[in-house]
């Protein structure tokens, strides 16, 4: 795997800052709350013991962002095989508010640019057909990449995107 980096920009805050209300936030930051928080009972356990993690296709900055940003867990997943699956399908998020966050945390809006935020602890990355030019730069970043239709609009499309995702981790697993 790829050597270990930092949480992302974006998940490490500066304390308060100023509310729609024209009032000031105060309290602790959001790197401070990070830095703070634990993995719940039983997950560094599970993470170990698992034959594979596969980080699904949701916001790369608010939601896996922050839990990589956990203490010990990308440290758990370094252990263990892992695959992603992109969230970013030609340039432009699926669903949500990834296109605004990304930039930033300093990162590109592409499916390249969201597994530079995971390369320390991907192994393999699915990524859609769209995106099929950009495989030489992911995998240059260390995770084998496949490409297939990722974009979920049927029951057999996200089945076949789960499938795809967990065998690429059993072929890492098996070293082929």
């Amino acid at each position: 795997m790829a050597p270990a980096v930092a949480a992302p920009p974006a998940v490490a805050g500066s304390g308060g800052g100023a509310l729609a209300d024209g009032g000031q936030a105060t309290g602790p930051s959001t790197s401070t709350l990070i830095e703070r928080a634990a993995p719940a009972p039983g997950v560094l356990e599970a993470i170990a013991r698992a034959d594979l993690v596969v980080l699904c296709p949701s916001n790369p900055v608010v939601s896996i962002g922050t839990i990589l940003a956990v203490p010990g867990i990308r440290e758990a997943l370094r252990a263990v095989t892992v695959v992603g699956v992109s969230p970013i399908v030609a340039g432009r998020v699926v669903r949500g508010m990834a296109d605004r966050l990304l930039p930033a945390a300093g990162v590109d809006i592409s499916a390249t640019g969201v597994a530079t935020l995971y390369r320390d602890v991907l192994d393999g990355w699915v990524i859609d057909d769209a995106d099929a030019d950009a495989a030489p730069d992911v995998q240059a970043l260390g995770p084998r990449v496949v490409v297939t239709d990722t974009m979920m609009h049927t029951i057999d499309v996200a089945t076949a995107v789960a499938r795809t995702a967990v065998d690429l981790g059993l072929r890492l697993r098996a070293g082929s």
